[in-house]
């Protein structure tokens, strides 16, 4: 399957071992004709053709180093990652803690109901405030946004400070290395 899908790519498709150069109308017919995916009858691309797939090739791979598309991917399958690595925490060692606290029993189905119907199947409506669902929501959100700091205040490098200094003149901010602000253009004394 590899060699069809390279071979395809490059303009040569892989059959029964024997190497064929396929044709721009077997690829559009291989589009339009599920049944018939290999052509019968190879015929040869042109150089045009070729060119113009090894151009298109190029121009895909520019597109996934310069644009940082695939840091961009690396970078979602770490984040699900971790997703699954803190909703481990909250779950298996936050929240039992958690529930010694809690009032015992299924307090997140706990409601107040403000009417019940029953429709001709016989199947019972109930429109009420869950109350309960939203307080195990806040809870849950609480919980797995407290973990995501600690996390992220353990692992992530903390930021430093810029030194700053405080014009005499305006009274803004500006670097300490400055010698005139650029705000009011005054000179800036050294302290």
């Amino acid at each position: 399957m590899f060699r069809r899908v390279l071979g395809f790519v490059a303009g040569v498709e892989y059959e029964s071992r024997w190497y064929h150069m396929i044709s721009a109308t077997a690829i559009r017919r291989r589009t339009r004709f599920v049944g018939s995916f290999w052509p019968s009858h190879p015929t040869i691309l042109s150089s045009v053709d070729i060119q113009k797939a090894r151009t298109m090739i190029s121009e895909f791979k520019d597109f996934l180093f310069k644009t940082n598309a695939l840091a961009l991917a690396v970078g979602v399958i770490i984040g699900a990652t971790t997703g699954k690595v803190v909703t481990a925490v909250v779950d298996d060692v936050i929240m039992p803690p958690i529930a010694l606290i809690m009032p015992p029993g299924d307090w997140r189905t706990a409601q107040i109901e403000l009417s019940r119907a029953k429709d001709a199947d016989g199947k019972v409506t109930v429109n009420a405030i869950k109350y309960g669902h939203f307080a195990g929501a806040m809870v849950d959100f609480v919980t797995i946004s407290f973990v995501v700091f600690l996390i992220g205040k353990s692992l992530l490098p903390k930021p430093e400070t810029p030194k700053t200094q405080v014009c005499a003149e305006c009274l803004e901010t500006i670097p300490q290395e400055a010698k005139r602000c650029k705000f009011c253009t005054s000179a800036v004394n050294y302290a």
